[in-house]
């Protein structure tokens, strides 16, 4: 009970996002004790919590091994990933042996390695700076929720989408790259 309260049990695992998601796999073997201990020894269900929780924490741990390397802002051993990857997918399969890849799992299994291969490092070349697309596509969509008209809907939705390639918004875009565009950095420390 002391893990739940201390980690919020309001998060169910939906809101697991960056920090978030690497806190909770870090200490997942106390979230996995407290719930252990729902069923007492003795209970029909102890035996089959024990073991699922077993197989749970086994695949949390490989998910934190990954999840670091791909947040770290230091170059990645190619051979090393793959191991970790590999690790966590058998962890996966073993914990949930009846349910598929999710897209994101495939993602990371099938195009993640040639990435990390290709480049050397995940956290500043990953997709977490384009994903903001999302919320841009978000406020997009909730400014014409409320519109009847389709076509209207629309026109406004793709003015608002390519408002970057008009000529005025591209010459203020350009005066702030330039002010933003410092000297080229060294050579990367690892």
């Amino acid at each position: 009970h002391d893990a739940l309260d201390k980690f919020g049990d309001q998060h169910g695992g939906f809101n697991l996002t960056n920090g978030r998601i690497l806190r909770e796999l870090e200490n997942f073997d106390k979230i996995a004790t407290a719930c252990r201990a729902a069923y007492p020894a003795g209970h029909s269900l102890h035996e089959v919590v024990q073991e699922m929780f077993d197989r749970y924490e086994l695949f949390a741990k490989h998910f934190f091994d990954v999840a670091k390397l791909m947040k770290s802002q230091r170059k990645i051993d190619s051979e090393e990933f793959d191991m970790k990857l590999l690790n966590m997918i058998l962890a996966y399969d073993a914990a949930f042996p009846n349910e598929s890849y999710i897209t994101k799992l495939h993602f990371l299994v099938y195009h993640i390695p040639d990435f990390v291969e290709e480049y050397g490092a995940l956290g500043r070349l990953s997709a977490e700076s384009h994903e903001s697309i999302h919320t841009m596509l978000d406020n997009i969509k909730d400014s014409v929720k409320h519109m009847t008209d389709t076509q209207k809907m629309y026109e406004h939705m793709f003015a608002r989408i390519n408002a970057n390639l008009k000529p005025k918004v591209q010459n203020s875009l350009r005066k702030i790259e330039v002010k933003w565009t410092g000297k080229p950095r060294g050579k990367y420390k690892t």
